[in-house]
């Protein structure tokens, strides 16, 4: 079993160094900050505790387990003497396992505590380089803000600056353009004026030239009537011509289909007879090669037979000649039957020519009778031509007739504008005397008004006069005996003449009052007479005025009414509209054209004006994303190094964890070699060895203090004390170990508390 263990060697600790820093490598290399950890704060503070949790369990199990795996003092020395009297190699190279056991568990308390220290100045010393950049990031982030705010505030002063500019440019331009469109409205207006002028006048014009057309209508209607009678009548004379024409024509081809109808009958009688014939000669012929046929096919046979073939020959020759006189009766029966079509169709042609023989002398009646319907049209478009020759004439004097009204119309028309100017002047006047009887009616209520009230304060004034009167005068009734008032019996004779003197003031306001209103109603009854005399009179020259216009418009219509040239006069005047609408659009043309000239200088400042202020805005905008991508980065920094700080907070969290960890393992390995060691007592024996030959020493022990178990007693020897000691030490090591361990779980739960 001993052969299975491990040598010696596997438990030595290395080389500490002698400065009192960790060994090199247990050091983390660079190559472990490269890759940071993504985990959380609160998710490593969760895992330490969910550590510290089974460090606990693990101390409470070892505490549980303490009693069962090591034993008393006394057991151990026991067992250790006795394994030393059996198997005294054995039992030094177990003590040589637990004293480097002892050291390295030596060598790990301090290293924890060193650890623990280092971590603890490290955490300060991240802390207070956290807090110093976010004190600097603060006073960045302040300094930032403060030129943010600066380079705002100057933009905005900049930006009312030119808002104050560009507003009164403005207002200069609006003014300008407002004095372009009110001289534009006016020439627009002046122009309106003159085509309406100019339409009323069209309208006029149109309105006899439309009167004037339904004239030329109806005649044009006529002579449009007329020529298609004319036309007519043409047409029915050509149609007679060919009918005339056709019928001669016609019969010209009856003629020629007589002669060749007689001519066809000739031939048909010539090749009817020339058939018979031939006919006759077929059969004639037909019948003698039969007889001779037959003849000869008989003239074979006997002699015996001659009388036979005499008679049957005769037979036959009697039955062809019967049949020949049949086809001769048929033939003639047949040519008969021809003649009498041929002698129908003759006769329905012969009808046909009569009935259009009729025919042609009805067209040639009805002839004459459109030749002289046609002479009748001649004449009267003769007289119709006659009638417009004269109703063009009387059109031209009608024109001058309508040129002269048309002046005495304009003349007319200047007097009415000049009526209208004057009754628009009286109608003023009227206006503002009515205006004047407004504020006088007023002035007039005021004073109605204002009198009335003296009259009530009079009224009051009188009553308290009166009451203080009769208070006088009992106060006189009831003080008649004390002659030290004798001086106010004179109270009620000045307190009459007082009212006396107030109420003449009184009647002469109230007369002074009446006055002036009868002479106010006076001058407006004046006033009112004499304007509605001068309206009346203007109301009478208007009406007399529309009444000349009613009679001259009647005559107008009644002379336009006859007019038939009137076309060109009308051009004339379309013409000058189109001129003055040309020139009309020039001027507008031109002055929207300066009005474009002119906003378009407006526009090219204002662009010029717009693109400084954008350029400001730009380098303001530009200074403000630089103070703000200088603060961001800022921001960034600190969060990279509160980043890196944390970082290294876990890395050197996660080195302080493995290196308890480590630990762990190595108390764990400890814990294991020791319980190794005891094992293989057991299983070796010698712990009965033990029992069996040291009884006495067992005694000797238990009667000794259990506090002086760690000290040698008086029966053992100097070779026995070697073993004793490190047992003991190894003991107290492992109190003072779990009391650390508990200790230092105690700090973190506070910590976290």
């Amino acid at each position: 079993m001993a052969a299975d263990l491990n040598p010696p060697e596997a438990f030595s600790l290395p080389k500490q160094p002698t400065n009192g820093t960790r060994d090199v490598p247990q050091l983390v290399p660079p190559s472990h900050f490269e890759s940071p950890p993504v985990e959380d704060a609160w998710t490593q503070v969760r895992k330490l505790t969910r550590d510290v949790l089974d460090l606990r369990t693990e101390n409470q199990q070892l505490r549980q387990a303490r009693s069962a795996v090591i034993p008393a003092g006394e057991e151990i020395r026991a067992r250790v003497d006795l394994h030393k009297s059996g198997n005294g190699e054995t039992t030094r190279h177990l003590q040589g396992i637990i004293d480097k056991q002892i050291n390295d568990i030596v060598h790990l308390k301090a290293e924890l505590t060193a650890l623990k220290a280092e971590h603890s100045r490290e955490v300060q010393v991240l802390q207070l380089q956290v807090s110093a950049q976010d004190r600097q990031v603060e006073d960045a982030a302040v300094q930032a803000r403060r030129r943010l705010e600066d380079a705002h505030r100057k933009h905005q002063d900049e930006l009312h600056k030119i808002k104050v500019a560009h507003e009164e440019e403005l207002r200069g331009a609006m003014s300008s353009l407002s004095g372009l469109q009110k001289q534009l409205e006016e020439s627009r207006t002046d122009y309106e004026q003159r085509l309406a002028e100019l339409e009323d006048q069209i309208y006029r014009s149109a309105l006899e030239k439309e009167e004037l057309q339904e004239k030329v209508r109806t005649t044009s209607d006529e002579l449009q009537s007329s020529r298609s009678l004319v036309s007519q009548l043409k047409a029915h004379l050509k149609q007679m011509e060919t009918d005339r024409q056709a019928a001669e024509q016609w019969k010209l081809e009856r003629g020629e289909r007589l002669k060749r109808i007689k001519d066809l009958e000739q031939q048909v009688e010539n090749l009817q007879s020339t058939e018979q014939l031939l006919n006759m000669r077929l059969t004639s012929f037909t019948d003698i090669l039969s007889i001779q046929e037959a003849d000869i096919t008989k003239s074979k046979s006997d002699g015996s037979d001659m009388n036979k073939r005499m008679n049957s020959l005769l037979t036959r020759w009697r039955e062809k000649v019967y049949a020949l006189m049949v086809q001769l009766m048929s033939q003639e029966i047949v040519h008969k039957k021809d003649i009498a079509n041929y002698k129908q169709k003759i006769a329905d042609l012969e009808d046909q020519l009569n009935s259009s023989t009729s025919h042609s002398e009805v067209l040639s009646h009805m002839l004459a009778d459109r030749t002289a319907e046609l002479e009748m049209e001649k004449t009267r478009v003769k007289t119709l031509q006659a009638e417009v020759t004269s109703a063009q004439d009387t059109a031209v004097s009608l024109q001058d007739k309508m040129d002269a009204q048309l002046a005495a119309n304009g003349q007319l028309c200047d007097l009415t504008k000049r009526t209208f100017e004057a009754f628009a002047a009286q109608e003023d006047k009227l206006q503002a005397g009515g205006s004047k009887l407004t504020s006088f009616s007023q002035r007039l209520n005021f004073a109605v008004g204002r009198l009335d009230m003296l009259q009530g304060l009079f009224a009051r004034r009188e009553a308290m006069w009166r009451m203080k009167l009769e208070e006088s005068t009992n106060q006189i009734k009831e003080e008649e005996d004390q002659p030290e008032k004798e001086h106010d019996g004179m109270l009620p004779s000045q307190l009459h003449e007082e009212l006396d003197r107030v109420r003449r003031e009184r009647d002469q306001l109230a007369a002074q009052m009446r006055e002036d209103s009868q002479l106010l109603d006076q001058r407006m009854a004046a006033n009112k007479h004499k304007f509605e005399g001068q309206l009346k009179d203007q109301q009478e020259t208007i009406v007399q005025l529309h009444k000349l216009m009613e009679e001259k418009s009647q005559k107008c219509q009644s002379l336009g009414a006859q007019l038939s040239q009137l076309e060109d006069n009308i051009q004339e005047a379309n013409h000058t509209i189109d001129g003055l609408k040309t020139e009309l659009a020039k001027q507008q043309i031109e002055a929207e054209k300066a009005v474009e000239d002119r906003g378009r200088e407006v526009q090219t400042g204002m662009v010029d004006q717009l693109a400084e202020m954008e350029k400001r805005m730009n380098d303001a905008r530009r200074e403000h994303t630089k103070a703000v991508v200088q603060l961001r980065q800022a921001e960034r920094q600190t969060s990279r190094e509160k980043e890196r700080g944390q970082q290294q907070l876990q890395l050197q969290e996660q080195h302080y964890q493995r290196q308890l960890h480590k630990l762990q393992e190595q108390l764990r390995e400890v814990d294991r070699d020791r319980n190794m060691v005891m094992a293989t007592l057991r299983q070796e024996g010698l712990i009965g060895q033990y029992k069996q030959h040291r009884a006495a020493a067992a005694k000797a022990v238990s009667n000794t203090q259990p506090q002086g178990s760690e000290l040698t007693t008086g029966s053992g020897t100097a070779d026995k004390q070697q073993p004793i000691e490190p047992l003991s030490s190894v003991v107290e090591d492992l109190r003072s170990l779990t009391a650390t361990v508990l200790g230092d779980e105690g700090d973190t739960d506070s910590s976290e508390d």
